[in-house]
């Protein structure tokens, strides 16, 4: 034990300051090593909950963004595999046959003829080739063209002769298309 005559030389500033001293120093290892990790805890814990009732009333724009997605992934879809419906081949080459008609009608093409070919197998694609001809003025072929490729797609132009006729304006063309889709011998 401290010996009451030392604590007498002592001055008493010194006595008060080392027990305020022994009373800090308690509180912060205390605080260190009791609160603190428990403390951080918590915040992060709640940090957390905010984050998570943020997702969870976002959900409204997710199932949105889902949807989005979604038609995007059609629209896709119809772009690579076109408008067509899958048919067997005897089916698509009239299918094919009645959309060039509809086609070349709403836009001032002449439709002078289409002869389907021998459809072939090639890995993972049927192709289906037509040789068409068809007349009329170059814009208008351009577009019947586009819309065709559009309705019928996916189709590839395999070679195309464009030859004036008598107006000026009209020309003739000959193409040779070939339809793709998949096989159903890889399905």
């Amino acid at each position: 034990m401290i010996r009451a005559d030392l604590l007498k030389t002592v001055e008493p500033r010194v006595v008060y300051l080392a027990m305020a001293s022994a009373v800090v120093l308690t509180l912060m290892a205390s605080y260190l090593y009791l609160f603190k990790k428990p403390q951080l805890e918590y915040s992060r814990l709640k940090q957390a909950r905010v984050l998570l009732e943020a997702k969870v009333d976002a959900g409204g724009y997710l199932t949105g963004q889902i949807e989005t997605l979604r038609g995007n992934v059609a629209q896709l879809t119809r772009r690579l595999q076109g408008e067509s419906p899958l048919l067997p081949v005897s089916e698509m080459v009239a299918h094919a046959v009645d959309r060039l008609d509809q086609i070349s009608q709403s836009h001032d093409i002449r439709f002078v003829g289409i002869k389907p070919g021998q459809p072939k197998t090639i890995p993972m694609f049927e192709e289906i080739p037509f040789a068409m001809e068809v007349s009329g003025s170059y814009f208008s072929l351009y577009q019947w063209l586009h819309d065709v490729e559009q309705a019928l797609g996916p189709m590839v132009v395999k070679r195309v002769e464009l030859r004036p006729q008598s107006s000026p304006r009209d020309l003739q063309m000959k193409l040779e298309m070939v339809s793709y889709r998949p096989s159903t011998e890889d399905m």
